[in-house]
């Protein structure tokens, strides 16, 4: 089995995993009385995982791939574990923390290693782990939705189950499988790198931090009630799919300069313009337009990081949850129709694209 369809089934199942728990958790806190601490359950994830991307993806290339992301991701049990019995909001706090910080290693290191092992197919070869994460992350809260009628924590249990799948794979695999890079010294390990292309990646954060907390109004302005808000996230994240997939066939196009102030323009235009039914066809480019940037990010981004994809990998993710923690709070502020708040966020984003390009071309 080639190295790559091994990382990619391996988040695949992982992803699972993750899936069933971000679907499970606000239940499981209402039905103990902690109805009221689920953002804080939720938020102790992203907070964690924001501070620990870039000294994760450091060590990993410090250290390798095969010594650091199989164990990390078969240490998951024990937050999994903290889930499963937790009945305190301290316990389930800290399971989130855990899960936060070994999500870091996690994802910094196999992003990284794919584009460390994907030489010109970079972007193609991070879509199409894109989309074994996002398909992962889509079908894990419908089978968490189905393991809770028996029990609703459950699918704790079925997240154990997939943080030791996933890492076995990788483990038992590797070796046959995973080139091991020669850690470089340690100062260049340590050493960041400046990128505009860092605003595309906050700008897509922002983006699917506000969507969500944004659906309902969006709902109500294409007509339908806030009970099909989900519909609006679930043709995003098919549309996601569709740009992803597309990276197989417009690599070039999407890597070239011109192509983030076209998309983002483009995403601007058709949420500003677009009313009633007709916002369905922007939140669908919207997920287009997203996939493709996160990728383009990653791609160039750890392209610049030689022998260090993995801290390279980790400074993208770094920006993407920094814009993840925040959208959600900047469009509570803004007072404006839902569909013109997002697009004053890609407007904001094409500014900060536009200037960090500037600022680069002067260094």
């Amino acid at each position: 089995m080639n190295g790559k369809i091994i990382l990619y089934l391996s988040s695949f199942i992982f992803m699972l995993g993750v899936g069933s728990v971000v679907g499970t958790i606000p239940a499981l806190a209402e039905s103990i009385g902690l109805g009221q601490h689920t953002g804080l359950i939720i938020s102790a994830w992203g907070f964690t995982y924001l501070l620990c991307n870039i000294p994760g993806g450091a060590i990993v290339d410090r250290f390798g791939f095969k010594r650091i992301v199989p164990l990390a991701m078969l240490l998951n049990v024990f937050p999994g574990l903290l889930f499963l019995v937790g009945r305190s909001i301290g316990l389930l706090v800290l399971g989130r923390i855990i899960e936060g910080i070994l999500e870091a290693f996690i994802w910094s290191g196999i992003i990284g290693e794919v584009s460390r092992s994907s030489g010109e197919r970079r972007i193609v070869d991070i879509g199409r782990l894109f989309i074994a994460t996002s398909l992962g992350f889509t079908i894990g809260p419908f089978i968490a939705s189905l393991l809770q009628k028996l029990a609703v924590a459950l699918p704790f249990l079925f997240y154990m189950l997939t943080s030791i799948f996933g890492g076995g794979l990788l483990l038992l695999t590797g070796d046959n499988y995973l080139r091991q890079p020669s850690p470089g010294p340690r100062r260049e390990v340590l050493r960041f790198k400046f990128s505009p292309e860092l605003f595309l990646a906050l700008t897509v954060g922002l983006v699917e931090s506000a969507l969500p907390a944004l659906s309902v109004p969006i709902a109500f302005e294409v007509g339908l009630s806030a009970t099909d808000s989900g519909l609006l996230l679930t043709l995003y994240y098919f549309s996601g799919f569709i740009g992803q997939y597309t990276l197989k066939y417009a690599s070039r196009e999407v890597e070239g300069s011109l192509y983030p102030y076209v998309a983002l323009f483009l995403g601007l235009v058709l949420s500003f313009s677009m009313e009633g039914f007709l916002e369905f066809i922007g939140v669908f480019a919207l997920g287009v337009i997203n996939a493709t940037l996160i990728s383009r990010s990653q791609s160039l981004v750890t392209r610049t990081y030689e022998g260090n994809e993995s801290l390279g990998s980790g400074t993208v993710n770094f920006s993407w949850s920094l814009g993840y923690s925040l959208g959600g709070l900047i469009v509570e502020a803004i007072s404006a129709p839902a569909s013109a708040r997002i697009a004053m966020i890609l407007a904001l984003g094409l500014l900060l694209y536009l200037g960090g390009r500037t600022l680069n071309g002067k260094s």
